[in-house]
């Protein structure tokens, strides 16, 4: 239960801050980041008003 939990507490961080301290641009990728945070790494991108994640996975 404890990764759904920080998911969705990592979705809503996004819909707040797209771009929070400890995200980095990902793979040369216009608006593409990386986020590592509360064991899981989400890969995601950000439009004008949109925050498409495209992949989680527990960060080992």
């Amino acid at each position: 239960m404890m990764l759904r939990e920080n998911a969705v507490a990592i979705f809503e961080l996004l819909a707040i801050d797209p771009t929070p301290l400890g995200a980095h641009p990902f793979g040369g990728i216009p608006n593409a980041y990386e986020l590592s945070i509360a064991g899981l790494l989400v890969l995601y991108t950000v439009e004008a008003q949109t925050v498409s994640i495209w992949r989680i996975r527990v960060d080992t």
